[in-house]
């Protein structure tokens, strides 16, 4: 089973960049030694209303 330590790569899909301080902060949180590269857009809608954001991640395992 992966771990956050195996992600090497993160897409984050956000309807609103103003949520992106949120999520940087988090991102820092989650992986405090080394980050995975990430790649953030923003888009008009999500698959799912009530979501802020859609998150990827690509882990090597």
């Amino acid at each position: 089973m992966g771990r956050s330590r195996n992600v090497v790569a993160l897409t984050v899909d956000f309807r609103d960049m103003v949520d992106l301080p949120t999520d940087t902060r988090v991102a820092g949180e989650l992986f405090p030694e080394a980050r995975p590269s990430r790649t953030v857009v923003q888009i008009g809608a999500l698959a799912m209303p009530d979501l802020l954001a859609e998150i990827t991640a690509t882990a090597a395992l």
